[in-house]
């Protein structure tokens, strides 16, 4: 039988359980190490990511920008045409040139045809007839149609900016197609 003596076995004891909080110690401190470098490396490869996705998008969104850009400067110069054409018909000439208030019921229903098929194939918000003076002698407006001679304007000049350039150049009988009116924008 051998005999183990009961000091030597608390000692032995005592250093094993050092040595196992050491390695504990060490272990938890690497641990925690690693997990510092793994959030790290994510936090890294998330914002990585981020970015290249904001990039992608914002390049699609260019190349979308730039397509819509193209197709409404194509509408833009039909209509423009369009409109040109419209301004040589007779229809308007004759419509202007038979009173100088408001329209008479004749001319009235054909200016509003007019008006309406050009509000309709480009899909305008409104398109009005004015005359020099001011007056408003038709008008059409998406959605609601041609409007009735008690709702147009007596006097476009003090309520709409967009109709003083082309008042400054008119004539009583001349017809000017306008530019797109681009209100100044005011931040506040």
């Amino acid at each position: 039988m051998i005999l183990i003596n009961r000091r030597w076995l608390d000692r032995t004891g005592e250093v094993a359980r050092r040595s196992v909080r050491a390695v504990s110690a060490r272990t938890s401190v690497l641990v925690a190490l690693m997990v510092v470098l793994v959030l790290v490396a994510g936090g890294a490869v998330l914002v990585q990511v981020t970015d290249q996705m904001r990039r992608e998008a914002d390049g699609r969104l260019d190349g979308h920008t730039a397509d819509l850009a193209r197709s409404l400067d194509g509408i833009l110069q039909r209509a423009a045409s369009d409109i040109r054409l419209a301004s040589r018909n007779v229809t308007f000439a004759t419509a202007l040139a038979d009173s100088p208030g408001p329209l008479v019921p004749a001319d009235r229903a054909a200016v509003d045809a007019t008006i309406t098929y050009l509000g309709d194939r480009y899909h305008a918000d409104e398109i009005c007839v004015v005359r020099a003076s001011g007056l408003e002698a038709a008008r059409w407006v998406s959605g609601k149609g041609v409007a009735a001679v008690s709702d147009l304007s007596l006097d476009e000049r003090q309520n709409n900016p967009a109709f003083l350039p082309p008042c400054r150049s008119l004539t009583t009988r001349s017809i000017r197609p306008s530019r797109t009116f681009r209100p100044t924008r005011i931040d506040g």
